[in-house]
């Protein structure tokens, strides 16, 4: 939901659970959603610490209901960043021992 700025929404909880219905109406779960999400921010920028990571994904995530999923997105970057970190060393490695 994009917001003018100066413009005001207010959300009940009723609001919420729509958008969250939405969402599942998409075929989307919070957790899978957030987890591609980290996924691909994570093969694009590896340099994002825990406040940067936040702030991209309240940024990406506009609705109130995603709100509570930032820990998850934080960590779940942090743990594609290490994994993509190690693949780039053991491509490395190898190509080198190829070399050699």
């Amino acid at each position: 939901m994009l917001i003018s700025p100066g413009e005001r929404t207010v959300e009940t909880s009723a609001t919420l659970s729509v958008l969250k219905d939405d969402c599942r109406e998409e075929g989307l779960e919070c957790s899978a959603c957030v987890a591609t999400a980290a996924r691909d921010m994570a093969m694009v920028c590896q340099e994002l610490d825990d406040r940067a990571a936040a702030a991209l994904f309240l940024r990406l995530y506009t609705r109130r209901s995603c709100r509570s999923m930032v820990k998850e997105f934080q960590f779940a970057y942090r743990r594609n960043v290490e994994w993509i970190r190690i693949e780039t060393a053991r491509e490395a490695a190898s190509e080198a021992a190829q070399c050699a």
